[in-house]
């Protein structure tokens, strides 16, 4: 599955210097600063783990990746070189062109000191923290003895190999993560200082007032518990948590890196946004046929990684369809558009794509304006898809009557299923099939779509 790459951007900081960025997803925004040594806004998607994460991560929030100065597809530092104040900057403008009034900040290796005097020089800005196998003072790290190895290396002409330095990186992502290397820092011109050592950010710990999360991968090789407990003890509303594998940046356990980030940003402590509809739309349910007897054959490993590649195929295909994928429920999907046109595109491209797989699927879809409560949906309109995928054949696309009304005239054709009693509803429904002829509708883009004003 070919991952999605968001279109790079650019923004310039204080100091004039230029930096690139993307953005993908919906949601809480959550930025991500990241090891510079292994930094490119765009090469980082042709390395499997750190695409799957991304791609994870996009499900809940608004994902934001940068490259630090002078590192991947960003300008050079100002003759200081880089410097802890330059690397807080660059995280400042990127949070002032995502134009933001609240922001879930994410500082990892290299770059958590920074993250940290970020969110003590904007804490109106900064609601919650992470920081990832990282340290207060970047000298006491096993970075510094790390990037001082490989610098000596580059200078001989030799990049070095990862396949040695990270022994847990899956075989497939080490040549992808070779030319991640050399292009983050190592195929530029040298900055100096290079060593981050004097990076120390031990008195302002204190000053933190954003809950925090430290995140520490079992088999660091940047950081040990030491450095974890001073994090820990310096840091007012801390909370400690350990990941499997090892960062490189997120070469840790993908499925435990996720639930970490989630649980703490958008679970319980976060109170739902009551009563704020998100006016009329289109909701989309997906139901996988058999799903129990997928995992009965294959195992639950192997039975999740299947649903796990069907995930990214709707995923792949809500963003294309311009979309909005509400949440994965293990075997189905919660989905919506704006546009009932390509809602019912995107459904009959996913069951295109859907008949070569080894599990079918089936499709429900209604119109209404569902309640919205943190980044969910509720609401009858919900409840209405979801009914109508039940009654729905592997393969087919059903749909209530306010569906079918709103595409008259977009070149769809519909076979009537008849009037059906929905559980939980007192009036009975009409429903329609949407015509296997209409498949031909789904490559084409709908343009000027505005059904709902």
């Amino acid at each position: 599955m070919a991952a999605i790459r968001p279109n790079v951007r650019f923004t310039t900081t204080a100091d004039g210097v230029t930096i690139g960025f993307w953005e993908t997803g919906s949601g809480p925004p959550l930025l991500l600063a990241q090891n510079r040594s292994l930094s490119h806004a765009e090469l980082e998607w042709a390395v499997p783990s750190m695409a799957a994460l991304y791609r994870e991560l996009a499900r809940y929030f608004r994902v934001v990746r940068f490259d630090p100065r002078g590192a991947g597809l960003s300008g050079e530092p100002p003759e200081e070189g880089v410097t802890l104040h330059g690397l807080a900057e660059d995280i400042g403008a990127v949070a002032r062109a995502l134009d933001v009034v609240e922001l879930n900040l994410v500082g990892a290796i290299s770059l958590g000191p920074s993250a940290v005097a970020h969110a003590v020089s904007r804490p109106e800005l900064v609601t919650r923290l992470i920081l990832c196998d990282t340290g207060p003072v970047l000298g006491d790290l096993h970075l510094n003895t790390y990037v001082k190895a490989t610098d000596s290396l580059v200078d001989l002409g030799v990049v070095p190999s990862l396949g040695s330095l990270f022994s847990s990186t899956p075989t497939e992502d080490l040549p992808a993560l070779e030319r991640l290397m050399r292009a983050s820092l190592y195929d530029r011109p040298p900055i100096k200082p290079r060593d981050l050592s004097r990076f120390d950010v031990s008195e302002i710990l204190q000053q933190v007032q954003a809950p925090t999360l430290v995140l520490k991968s079992e088999q660091s090789l940047y950081t040990d518990m030491t450095q974890t407990r001073r994090l820990l003890a310096g840091i007012p509303k801390a909370e400690f948590r350990a990941v499997a594998g090892t960062m490189a940046p997120w070469l840790a356990d993908l499925d435990a890196v996720v639930e970490a980030f989630v649980s703490f940003l958008i679970g319980e402590r976060h109170q739902p946004e009551r009563g704020r509809g998100p006016g009329m739309l289109t909701v989309v349910f997906t139901d996988l046929v058999s799903s129990t007897q997928v995992l009965d054959r294959q195992g639950d490993a192997e039975g999740r990684r299947t649903f796990r590649k069907i995930e990214d195929l709707i995923l792949d295909l809500c963003t294309k369809h311009d979309g909005h994928l509400v949440k994965n429920l293990g075997d189905g999907s919660l989905i919506t558009f704006e546009s009932t046109s390509r809602a019912i595109a995107f459904s009959l491209d996913l069951q295109d794509q859907m008949s070569s797989r080894p599990v079918r699927m089936r499709i429900g879809m209604a119109a209404g304006e569902p309640i919205q409560e943190d980044g969910d949906i509720h609401g009858a309109v919900v409840v209405q898809a979801s009914r109508i995928a039940d009654l729905g054949k592997p393969g087919e696309v059903i749909v209530s009557d306010s569906v079918r009304q709103l595409a008259v005239g977009k070149g769809f054709e519909f076979q009537l299923m008849g009037d059906v009693q929905l559980k939980g509803f007192q009036e009975t429904q009409r429903i329609w099939a949407v015509s296997r002829s209409s498949r031909a509708m789904s490559h084409q883009a709908p343009v000027g779509d505005t059904e709902f004003g």
